[in-house]
């Protein structure tokens, strides 16, 4: 089936969230200097989410969000140029809804122009066994059963998210504790992880006015209480591997 086209469809707030907060988890891989496609991020969008929209809309669309970010000194996604050519509504719908993310904004304005601390091989593997165990957390959550009858728009979380993750990170903890690590290959089994954390981000702000509130949304539930803070987890993580790598 051919995508649709973004012509005489407006973006909802449920999109324009959506969109946000993708790109607000991409800007902070950035700045960590964890390596990502952000044509791969997109494609998470595109294939959930973001379903009406084509690759072209939702480009277009996340140069508008630089844009808006540029305009408050913040930084933005080197991959999406500032697009000004946003209209007043639209742009004060995209500023209302980066002020309900107002924790995540003030976390990226901390992590730019700070590498983050010197990490020794044994912490770094202890940091990395540990996301490996909430990840496996949240897929015994899965498996215990959270349901698949979302509409489209909704993010899902599959079980193969989750063991590609975890496959991952095994991966990564083995080589890293070789004499040479080939960095090379730890960056090609980032993927998965950060494609996890992208779309736990986008679930937890689908389910949160606040993104860091998911807890209270999500009380009483496995799945919710295990995925809370993955997210942030994975890009402190992720943030101390590449900073041991070099």
């Amino acid at each position: 089936m051919s995508r649709l086209d973004d012509k005489g469809m407006p973006w909802n707030d449920h999109e324009l969230r959506v969109a946000l907060d993708a790109y607000l988890y991409m800007l902070q891989l950035q700045l960590a200097k964890i390596p990502f496609s952000p044509s791969s991020h997109s494609e998470i969008l595109l294939s959930g989410p973001l379903y009406r929209r084509n690759d072209a809309a939702v480009r277009y669309r996340m140069r508008n969000l630089s844009f808006v970010l540029s305009q408050r000194d913040l930084p933005v996604l080197d991959a999406f140029s500032p697009a000004p050519q946003v209209g007043r509504m639209v742009k004060k719908r995209i500023e209302d809804i980066l002020d309900e993310r107002a924790q995540v904004v003030d976390a990226i304005v901390a992590m730019e122009g700070n590498a983050g601390a010197d990490v020794s091989i044994s912490d770094l593997v202890g940091s990395l066994s540990e996301l490996k165990q909430q990840i496996e957390k949240l897929s015994k959550a899965q498996k215990a059963g959270i349901g698949h009858n979302n509409p489209p728009e909704h993010m899902e979380i599959e079980e193969s998210d989750l063991a590609e993750s975890i496959s991952a990170l095994d991966q990564i903890i083995n080589e890293v504790r070789r004499p040479q690590t080939e960095k090379k290959k730890i960056e090609s089994w980032v993927q998965p992880v950060t494609t996890l954390g992208t779309k736990l981000s986008i679930w937890v702000g689908q389910r949160a006015t606040d993104f860091f509130k998911a807890g209270a949304v999500a009380a009483g539930t496995s799945w919710g209480l295990a995925a809370s803070g993955i997210g942030e987890q994975i890009v402190e993580t992720l943030r101390a591997l590449f900073r041991f790598l070099g």
